[in-house]
């Protein structure tokens, strides 16, 4: 019984690994978060250094503007991939 079910597990598994890397993300809003603040922490340095005068708070609202149009985005991902 346990060896059909380790065998039954592996199959699932593997299946699942072959048809999710080739579908596009149904569900990119689970992991918009996370990308954000990703991106954030590798734009701040740049986008400081471009800007040294202004506030945290300016800083983030053009990094903000400019996540919105990144294809590092997974909503533009999946606007993009149809």
């Amino acid at each position: 019984m346990l060896q059909q079910l380790v065998v039954l597990c592996v199959c699932v598994c593997s299946a699942n690994d072959a048809s999710s890397s080739s579908a596009v993300d149904q569900h990119p809003e689970k992991r918009v978060r996370a990308a954000y603040q990703a991106y954030e922490e590798r734009r701040m340095a740049q986008v400081k250094a471009e800007n040294p005068n202004l506030r945290l708070s300016q800083l983030r609202q053009i990094i903000k503007k400019d996540w919105n149009k990144s294809p590092d985005n997974p909503l533009n991902q999946r606007l993009d991939a149809h």
